[in-house]
Formats: C-alpha cells, structure tokens, sequence
C-alpha cells in the first residue's frame, strides 16, 4: 500500500525555513506511519511548489535534504521523529511487591 506526503514549498522560500519547519513534520510523521528509513517506504512526497506539482520518492528526498543539512538520515530521525524505539529495550525484569499473605 503506498501513502502520499503533501507539502506545500514556497519557491521563493529559504533552504533554512524548509529545513526548519517542513523537514522536521515530514520526518515526523514518515516515522509515525512507519516509513523508516532508507527507502521510507510506500510513501510518496506531493510537492506543490508554485504553480507546479512533483512526486518524490520519500525516501530519496530524506537523503537529499540529509545530504543539503549536512545531517546524516538517522539523526534527522533522531531529533524529529517519534522517539520512540524500534527495537525491544533490554532492561533487568521489574520486581514485583510482595503478595498479600491471605491469598
């Protein structure tokens, strides 16, 4: 199943405010939808810029704006995405209180 990503681009607009505001939500919601890193996919990023519309491959276009930020893709992800973890946390077991004596 794929899934489109609309974003509105100001051609008049900075790289800076791009990277600032639209590349943060975009990360954030790939990692919400589960479109991880480094193909994200099934998504396709709709880019309205101007008076012309295009079709990204989401994942191309995170390497590219990794790439333009001089930030590699993981930590894009690191600092817009979720948060949360991929992977099961290993951690020592949670003791349990003791239990009532009368049961």
């Amino acid at each position: 199943m794929a899934r489109s990503y609309e974003l509105v681009i100001d051609p008049d607009g900075s790289w800076e405010r791009f990277a600032g505001e639209a590349l943060p939500r975009l990360v954030y919601h790939l990692e919400s939808v589960g479109a991880h890193p480094p193909s994200c996919k099934g998504m396709v990023v709709a880019a309205f810029v101007g008076d012309r519309l295009h079709f990204l491959r989401a994942g191309e276009m995170i390497d590219r704006a990794a790439e333009l930020s001089g930030v590699p893709v993981e930590e894009l992800f690191r600092r817009h995405g979720t948060g949360e973890s991929r992977t099961a946390v290993a951690s020592a077991p949670l003791g349990l209180p003791p239990g009532d004596a009368k049961s």
